[in-house]
């Protein structure tokens, strides 16, 4: 299953006892047609990443043969999470989901301890499966 690494643009050392704010979400596509624009999306986001003051770090998990993509990104506050999810690139792209996702997508917003850094896709799995 293809993924990235975990990816933190500015370096944050993340404190051992601090709570940060990590958001993970399962993004189903409706069908393989549609991998093209989805990836030419989270590239957009992606580089808005780059550029979002408060996130810590982030990675992208997809499995091709089942159509479903992850993605984990970990924040310093809520404030800062605001401000990237109304930035440019990630409205936008807001916009277009529902077209070729499937109805079964999660978001989930969860509290994770700077000792847990980096967190692995077995963690935020378990987050998501809290939610079902």
């Amino acid at each position: 299953m293809p993924e990235t690494p975990w990816i933190s643009p500015f370096k944050i050392d993340p404190e051992p006892d601090k709570d940060y704010l990590a958001v993970i979400t399962y993004l189903p596509i409706k069908s393989y047609l549609n991998f093209s624009t989805f990836f030419e999306d989270v590239g957009k986001i992606q580089k808005q990443l780059q550029k979002s003051y408060g996130l810590v770090g982030f990675k992208f998990r997809v499995d091709l043969l089942s159509k479903k993509t992850y993605t984990l990104s970990v924040w310093e506050d809520a404030k800062s999470i605001r401000n990237f999810i109304t930035s440019d690139a990630h409205i936008e792209t807001m916009a277009k989901l529902p077209k070729y996702l499937g109805n079964d997508k999660k978001f989930v917003t969860v509290f994770i301890k700077g000792s847990e850094f980096p967190p692995s896709w077995d963690w935020a799995l378990k987050m998501l499966k809290r939610t079902d």
